[in-house]
């Protein structure tokens, strides 16, 4: 954590624990509303590169009506470098996952994460964060809609 406090104030507003741990957390909870399904665990570090990228978000923004697939095909130049941006995010990705964890908010049971969605403030969340909340509802119900986790790895290029 010491190398996050070294961080400009820009990178540290926009990469906040608490701030990321609320992204994670209302993805989860859009995405399992939408797709009647738990959310696969391989997918948790895929949430803040889409959401936070504004590119990554900007195509899914301009096109909510088509698939994830498409989407990713149509702007491969933009995505061409979503495994640095995925990498980039892994700690942070996993410092919000801390806090989810800790709080009780996540948890994980059986390779399964539940999310405890009374938790979450919704109210204060839409409120003050209405741009953020439609962009996580728009992406996640894209991807609510995919039943293949390798699939979108290989859509992304993640081969790890």
């Amino acid at each position: 954590m010491s190398t996050f406090r070294q961080q400009p104030i820009e990178f540290r507003s926009l990469f906040s624990p608490p701030y990321c741990a609320l992204i994670i957390a209302f993805f989860i909870d859009n995405y399992q509303k939408k797709s009647n399904r738990k959310f696969p665990p391989a997918l948790i570090h895929i949430i803040l590169p889409l959401v936070l990228n504004e590119e990554y978000a900007l195509c899914f923004i301009n096109n909510p009506k088509k698939n994830f697939y498409h989407i990713v095909e149509a702007n491969k130049v933009i995505y061409s470098t979503f495994l640095i941006k995925y990498l980039d995010l892994i700690d942070i990705t996993n410092n919000a996952l801390i806090i989810l964890a800790e709080t009780g908010t996540l948890i994980k049971r059986n390779e399964i994460l539940e999310l405890n969605s009374k938790l979450i403030n919704k109210t204060t969340f839409s409120t003050n964060f209405k741009n953020e909340l439609d962009t996580i509802k728009i992406i996640s119900n894209i991807i609510a809609k995919i039943h293949d986790t390798a699939g979108i790895f290989i859509t992304l290029d993640i081969r790890l």
